[in-house]
C-alpha cells in the first residue's frame, strides 16, 4: 500500500466534513485534520515560527484536501517513518492508529506488539528506527496485526472507561462511549 493509497484511505474514512463539537469538547476537524496537527505541521515542514503558529477553527473550515494530504503525509506517514513498514496490513493499522492517536503512541503499540510476537524486550520508545523495522521484518505480519488489534481494543477501552468514570450522570452522553462502536467498526473495517 503505497502513501498516496493510504492517505486516500484516510481522507474517505475521515471524510471533508467540517465538524466542531465544542460541547463535547471535541476540537474542530476537517478532513479529520484538527488543529494541533495543522500547526505542527505549518510549523514543522512549513517553517512557521511560534509567533505565527495559532491555528483557529476557521482555518480548519478553509483547510483544502490538498493540505490535508500533505498533513497526512508529513506527520503521520512519512515522518514517524511508518510508510517503511514491510507488511501492509501492519503499516495500515499504524497509519491509523498514528491518525487517532498521534504518531508516538502508535509507534510504542507497533513494538510493544512486535516485542510480545518474537518473545523478545524490544525496545518500547515510540521512534520507529532500524532495529524497529529489522524485528518487524523478522515477525510474522499477521500475528503483529492480530497484536495491533487487541492492544487498539484495550487502548479505546481505557479512554472510554476514563471518560466514563470521570462524567457526572448528566454528561454521560458526552463520553467518549459514544465513540465506542464508530471506533470499533474502523479498526475492524481496516481488516475488510
Amino acid at each position: 500500500m503505497t502513501t498516496t493509497e493510504l492517505v486516500e484511505g484516510i481522507l474517505k474514512r475521515e471524510g471533508s466534513t467540517y465538524t466542531h463539537d465544542s460541547a463535547a469538547g471535541d476540537p474542530p476537524t476537517r478532513f479529520g485534520v484538527t488543529p494541533t496537527a495543522l500547526k505542527a505541521y505549518r510549523r514543522k515542514v512549513l517553517g512557521w515560527t511560534v509567533a505565527r503558529s495559532r491555528v483557529t477553527a476557521d482555518d480548519i473550515r478553509a483547510l483544502t484536501r490538498d493540505e490535508a494530504i500533505l498533513v497526512y503525509r508529513h506527520l503521520y506517514i512519512e515522518g514517524p517513518q511508518f510508510d517503511k513498514i514491510p507488511d501492509r496490513l501492519v503499516r495500515l493499522l499504524v497509519v491509523d492508529w498514528g491518525v487517532h492517536s498521534g504518531p508516538p503512541l502508535a509507534a510504542r503499540k507497533l513494538q510493544k506488539a512486535v516485542g510480545q510476537v518474537l518473545k523478545i524486550a524490544l525496545v518500547v520508545d515510540g521512534v520507529v528506527g532500524r532495529k524497529t523495522l529489522a524485528a518487524v521484518n523478522r515477525a510474522n505480519g499477521w500475528a503483529i496485526a492480530h497484536r495491533l488489534i487487541l492492544l487498539r481494543a484495550e487502548h479505546q477501552a481505557v479512554i472510554i472507561r476514563r471518560s466514563v468514570l470521570a462524567a457526572c450522570p448528566s454528561a454521560l452522553k458526552r463520553t467518549k462511549l459514544r465513540y465506542d462502536w464508530g471506533w470499533r467498526r474502523r479498526h475492524l473495517g481496516l481488516l475488510a
